[in-house]
């Protein structure tokens, strides 16, 4: 490994979350992968990483508030993810507390408890009683999958993750559906889904300005840390 640095995984739900890390993506210690809003395929790109030589591997991009104090660009910083019937998996504390260290006060919250979720939590309800069962700040899709994989493959991860839509925040239902495998959105199916459910135009617009809010700072974030990621 060149200059004796760690060589990362970094797993992404779609292209534009992987954007933000585009300074790093010549470094050859370092492997982005993107998704496509895909729990699986992000639990098997984290396994392909680990088997290609990876030392740890990293969940990094936008995810859901369930908790209202938190607004859209917030980052967080978990130590846990919580999925179905109370299986849960911890994040590497030490990697997450350097991490802590190096981002300082642009880290929202700390200790963070993010649930995991194969599908988009569209609206407050949904989103309210999920925080009711889990006790989770936030929620994404792609990062108990990666935690699973490090898992088996004993090595560390760690999860960053900034707020796109808050608790309050309604989605489209078929937010997910416009992801394509790639990561990418899909027009053709942006369209048809518009054309199906025109009230739905609100709804995407303010997810919008959410993400656009939330990956400026995943930027500043990733310029922060660098490409190593605070791992050593």
């Amino acid at each position: 490994m060149a200059g004796g640095s760690a060589r990362i995984g970094i797993v992404t739900g779609v292209l534009r979350e992987a954007a933000c890390l585009s300074a790093f993506a010549k470094d050859e210690n370092v492997m982005i992968r993107v998704a496509g809003a895909d729990p699986r395929r992000a639990g098997e790109l984290a396994a392909e990483m680990f088997a290609a030589g990876a030392e740890g591997v990293l969940s990094f991009g936008l995810c859901g508030g369930l908790d209202k104090k938190l607004d859209a660009g917030d980052i967080l910083l978990p130590a846990r993810i919580i999925a179905a019937e109370g299986r849960s998996l911890t994040c590497d504390p030490d990697w997450t507390g350097r991490l802590e260290d190096a981002l300082g006060d642009l880290v929202t919250r700390k200790n963070a408890i993010l649930a995991h979720s194969t599908v988009i939590v569209a609206g407050p309800k949904r989103k309210a009683v999920l925080r009711a069962n889990t006790g989770a700040d936030a929620v994404d899709m792609e990062s108990y999958a990666v935690g699973q994989a490090a898992k088996k493959a004993k090595k560390p991860f760690a999860v960053i993750r900034a707020i796109s839509d808050t608790a309050e925040t309604r989605l489209p239902e078929w937010t997910d559906e416009i992801v394509s495998t790639a990561g990418g959105t899909d027009g053709i199916r942006l369209l048809k889904n518009l054309a199906l459910h025109p009230g739905d135009i609100g709804k995407l617009l303010s997810l919008g300005r959410g993400s656009t809010k939330a990956l400026k700072i995943l930027r500043r974030v990733a310029s922060e840390l660098g490409p190593e990621m605070a791992f050593r």
